[in-house]
């Protein structure tokens, strides 16, 4: 190693051995000004100069930006007047993710639903745990279990499409489709919180702000079908009603469903 090598280590060794030392200094001296500053001082300043959102704000001063995204996107109704809080008491938790009932239902300013309850019922799953189905056998996946594979019989499947298909098309009577007028009858409780809704004077789905699997928080727009649950029923009510030769009874079912889908377009 010549001379001209060692100077050059020791140039090397001062000069990481003074930025060390110079930002070791640097560091003490900010932490110690940090310590010795009123807390108030840390307080964020919120202005148009610093943000273009500059409310709602949280209690430490911070934006509340999911508060401040409502308030954009839809202005907040008084829950006696949104739509939507009869329509989730009819529709039940289940339409509702898991991890956004919580934020939803502080939202909205209603009591948290409880897991069991008069909520609709599918036509599916009512008939397959309430009807007999002739010349077919009950199944889950909508397959014949019991019929030979060159048999005439129908599905269980089939025979619910042609209820389905009978009961959306023309008018019917209890005493061709039975088990479907019990299913109507059945989902009465929830087709008197669907009237309630649908003559309530505005519709407001707010978004929530919820953890993910991630440990993430999230911005969600919560889906919630009981618009289209309750439109299938209030459809297959109006032309029972024609059968029964109650025209004036299925047009305020088919008024329903129009008001219902008015008040959500708008929202």
């Amino acid at each position: 190693m010549t001379e001209r090598d060692v100077d050059m280590g020791r140039r090397q060794r001062r000069f990481w051995w003074i930025t060390l030392t110079g930002l070791g200094t640097v560091t003490a001296v900010t932490f110690v000004l940090l310590l010795l500053l009123p807390a108030g001082d840390l307080a964020p300043v919120v202005s148009e100069e610093t943000t273009y959102v500059t409310g709602p704000l949280r209690a430490d001063g911070t934006v509340d930006y999911v508060a401040a995204m409502r308030e954009r996107i839809a202005e907040p109704i008084p829950p006696e007047e949104n739509a939507l809080v009869p329509m989730l008491r009819a529709v039940g938790p289940e339409d509702i993710g898991e991890r956004q009932r919580e934020a939803l239902y502080a939202a909205l300013e209603m009591e948290p639903l409880p897991a069991e309850g008069d909520y609709f019922i599918y036509l599916r799953k009512f008939i397959e745990e309430h009807c007999e189905l002739a010349g077919a056998e009950k199944d889950a996946e909508g397959e014949d279990a019991g019929a030979d594979p060159g048999s005439k019989s129908e599905s269980s499947y089939d025979v619910r499409k042609r209820w389905h298909d009978r009961i959306t098309a023309e008018p019917w009577t209890q005493s061709e489709i039975p088990c479907v007028a019990e299913w109507i009858e059945a989902n009465g409780p929830a087709l008197s919180l669907i009237e309630e809704a649908a003559g309530r004077s505005g519709y407001h789905k707010p978004i929530t702000l919820v953890e993910a699997e991630s440990g993430r928080r999230v911005v969600v727009d919560p889906y919630i079908g009981g618009g289209r649950t309750a439109a299938e029923v209030l459809r297959a009510r109006a032309t029972l009603r024609l059968g029964q030769d109650n025209p004036e009874a299925a047009v305020r079912d088919i008024a329903t469903v129009y008001r219902l889908a008015r008040l959500e377009a708008e929202s």
